[in-house]
């Protein structure tokens, strides 16, 4: 923790200048806390990302912040402990908690699209714990109100990530019909067209994934793998190290389906592997699973 934090102790001494820098400089600084957040969410270090920000409110909590920014702060610290439940495969009862109360202060912030990530955040949330368990109502009128709102003011990585949220609900309700999964498709589509138009790599890649596994259902295996690979290139590429695992097994899984079982089993030893290196149990479970099932299956002649 130590190392990340001394980036952000420069805008901590600045808020000590003139009393009318001090605002701009104490918005820097909420701002350079939560990059460090999601730069250490993104590599997978959820514990130090959680540290991060909990050191990073204490920092901040004798400030004049504005309800906005402490909000922002708050958000994104949920937004680690959802990710790291989600990881444990520990329930996510305490970070939708965490979540609700987000979208309380973000609504008395008043700052419409705060609103929306908050709400898009708690939508997925929702989604994870009852995925195809239930409709997925709420959570699927939290992504609505978020995307009305990333749409009308240009948001448009917001858009592309819940119209993506809005298709997993299609996809992963409770017994989805064929048009559940049809609409669910128009909107991984719709997400990766807005996601590739503005450079959107990490939005893409869900999509994608999402994209090739319609394919696979299908039977399409050859346009299934070049999705695959193009979600985990984009993951590789844009350091999003926290779920490369999970693109790393759906890869193996179509090429196991297509009679390769050396290249999947590589494939799920890296996914393996670098569950390990994560410390995530989900996608460590996973793996294994994956390469056990490999022993009960003989190659194709």
């Amino acid at each position: 923790m130590l190392v990340p934090l001394l980036a952000v102790l420069p805008l901590l001494a600045a808020t000590a200048g003139a009393p009318s820098d001090v605002p701009s400089r104490q918005v820097a600084l909420v701002g350079a806390l939560i990059d460090l957040g999601e730069a250490e969410r993104r590599a997978g270090r959820l514990d130090e990302c959680m540290r991060v920000l909990d050191a990073g409110a204490a920092l901040v909590s004798p400030m004049e912040v504005n309800p906005a920014d402490r909000t922002r702060l708050a958000l994104q610290r949920a937004r680690c402990a959802y990710y790291k439940a989600s990881l444990a495969v520990t329930p996510l009862d305490d970070a939708i908690r965490e979540l609700r109360t987000v979208v309380v202060q973000a609504e008395v912030a008043a700052e419409p699209l705060l609103l929306a990530d908050a709400r898009d955040l708690l939508g997925l949330a929702l989604y994870a714990r009852d995925i195809r368990k239930t409709a997925h109502d709420e959570a699927r009128a939290l992504f609505e109100q978020a995307l009305a709102s990333r749409r009308s003011r240009g948001d448009r990585r917001g858009e592309a990530e819940t119209l993506f949220h809005l298709g997993l609900v299609s996809e992963n309700r409770n017994d989805p019909s064929p048009e559940d999964l049809r609409r669910a498709r128009a909107r991984h589509e719709e997400a990766l067209s807005v996601a590739r138009a503005g450079g959107f790599e990490i939005e893409a890649s869900y999509a994608l994934r999402h994209l090739a596994g319609h394919k696979q259902d299908a039977g399409d295996l050859d346009g299934a793998v070049a999705g695959f690979e193009e979600s985990l290139r984009l993951r590789e590429r844009s350091g999003y190290r926290i779920y490369v695992p999970p693109a790393l097994l759906a890869l193996g899984d179509a090429w196991k389906q297509k009679g390769d079982l050396a290249k999947a089993r590589s494939l799920f030893e890296r996914a393996l592997a670098d569950a390990e290196a994560l410390g995530a149990a989900r996608f460590r479970s996973a793996a294994r699973e994956a390469l056990a099932g490999l022993e009960a299956s003989p190659p194709k002649p």
